[in-house]
């Protein structure tokens, strides 16, 4: 299989092209930050928006894999300008498309947002440019006659992630030889370990799929508590955890990665892709044990 995966150096991107490359020949159009020649792959440097960069990809491609489009007409650029056969577009989207006024089990079938005037500037920019992809994605894909899918990951986690989340747990585990979680957190939250995301876009580029969104999220509800325990566990460093409130947290401008309140928690249903794939997510303890490992030999001083 001919895979065309735009993006592709950084976290998500990254391991699919680790995971997907031993088994097909992929190409990776991107910045060229982050080499991955050593995995075997064909890499065109050159940004997406480049129409004469995009003009340079030719051949047939049984899908694309996108990983990076973020604002409107990324998805049309690419179909529009690449003289290729394309049998399928699979685009990177975002649980953070759906609407979030309440904390309803949100499945594949949820309201999307397109409220996001009270959100901070990156966040809205983000969430909206995410929604208006999911909507050109059909478009084009319809007029191209091509099969199309969006996945919405919820919060990825695992090595390689650059967001300070459960990495600024184990940077300061290591360095600091402590971790500070609030005491008084009611939140809950989900998180999915990054192979998983990868092995199941992997498994979406190679099956025949009459649906067109997944969630990809697992349905093991975290918060800071079972965090803590388990982080502990799989832990070989002898560490202090530090339990303070929020009075605290904000006046010593502690950084919580994960959603503080009930009220910024939400919950999403990601059961469809695990009963027609029969797929299983990584527990957590299993995938923090990796993350844990990996950022270990990251951050020792």
């Amino acid at each position: 299989m001919k895979i065309l995966v735009v993006g592709g150096s950084y976290f998500l991107g990254r391991v699919f092209t680790m995971v997907a490359s031993p088994k097909h020949k992929l190409t990776l159009l991107n910045r060229g930050t982050y080499s991955m020649k050593e995995l075997g792959v064909n890499e065109i440097k050159g940004d997406r928006h480049d129409k004469n960069i995009l003009k340079m990809i030719t051949g047939d491609y049984d899908c694309i894999v996108d990983f990076c489009a973020y604002k409107k007409d990324d998805i049309k650029t690419i179909l529009d300008n690449t003289s290729n056969n394309i049998k399928k577009y699979i685009f990177v989207s975002t649980c953070d498309v759906y609407d979030r006024e309440d904390r309803t089990l949100k499945n594949e079938h949820y309201k999307l947002n397109h409220n996001t005037n009270n959100y901070p500037k990156n966040f809205k920019e983000y969430i909206d440019g995410k929604v208006i992809l999911e909507d050109e994605l059909i478009e084009n894909s319809l007029k191209k006659n091509i099969d199309y899918t969006s996945v919405r990951p919820g919060m990825i986690y695992g090595p390689y992630n650059y967001a300070e989340r459960e990495s600024l747990y184990i940077k300061s585990i290591v360095q600091n030889k402590k971790a500070i979680y609030p005491n008084d957190s009611d939140s809950y939250f989900q998180m999915v370990y990054v192979k998983d995301v990868a092995n199941a876009i992997l498994e979406l580029c190679e099956s025949i799929d009459n649906k067109h969104v997944y969630n990809l999220i697992s349905n093991e509800v975290m918060n800071y508590n079972k965090f803590s325990k388990i982080l502990k566990n799989v832990s070989d460093t002898d560490y202090k955890e530090i339990f303070i409130n929020k009075e605290n947290i904000i006046k010593h401008n502690i950084e919580t990665p994960f959603p503080y309140s009930l009220e910024e928690s939400q919950f999403y249903d990601g059961s469809l892709f695990e009963d027609d794939f029969d797929f299983e997510y990584t527990p957590h303890k299993e995938g923090l044990q990796k993350t844990y490992t990996a950022f270990k030999n990251v951050y020792k001083k």
